[in-house]
């Protein structure tokens, strides 16, 4: 749409983490890669030198696309789970913040803790990496008035009164079982009412 980003990255960084720094680096330059495919105008010699799965050719092209504001927001799922490991270095995150503070391309990643808790390693707290972050937006359960909103804003999905009392009954407001629900509802009955 007309937000600021022309791509973004999902990545699950839960499932299978990376348990060294060559191999977050390395995982990191495949979806960038996945990203840029097809999109980009110069993206076939990217994609080449992303193959590389180097961290010098991934800071030139993250560099390069900045100034071109090509802005990729991340985001990464999971994030708690390879910083429990203790495995990856204050190194690591400095060279990640190099890629990201003061550039166009942003990270989003959720925890039910800080994320300074999370660490494993107290000398990877020592990275100015992360100070990035913003302040934490602390996610609760949407409101009646939030969750009528989200319905006006579905556009062609339509929630019977039933449907909407049992939508909330079942996930009693809570953002990603509320959403998400909401999501598959609409990839299986498009342009209908949805009944209790």
């Amino acid at each position: 749409g007309d937000n600021s980003f022309k791509s973004v990255i999902h990545w699950h960084l839960g499932h299978l983490p990376p348990v060294s720094d060559d191999e977050f680096i390395a995982k990191l330059c495949d979806k960038v890669r996945e990203a840029l495919s097809g999109v980009h105008p110069e993206a076939t010699e990217y994609c080449e030198l992303l193959k590389e799965k180097d961290y010098r050719n991934l800071a030139e092209i993250m560099g390069y696309l900045d100034e071109e504001n090509w802005n990729i927001l991340m985001i990464w799922d999971g994030f708690g789970k390879p910083l429990a490991q203790g495995e990856l270095t204050a190194n690591l995150w400095d060279q990640m913040r190099n890629l990201f503070y003061g550039k166009g391309h942003k990270i989003v990643t959720s925890s039910r803790r800080p994320l300074s808790q999370l660490l494993r390693s107290q000398e990877t707290l020592t990275s100015p990496f992360w100070n990035i972050f913003d302040v934490p937006v602390r996610l609760t359960c949407f409101t009646e008035d939030e969750v009528g909103s989200i319905l006006e804003s579905t556009g062609s999905l339509e929630l019977g009164l039933g449907a909407k009392t049992e939508l909330r009954n079942w996930s009693a407001g809570h953002p990603s079982l509320l959403l998400g629900f909401l999501n598959q509802i609409a990839e299986t009955n498009s342009n209908r009412t949805i009944t209790g």
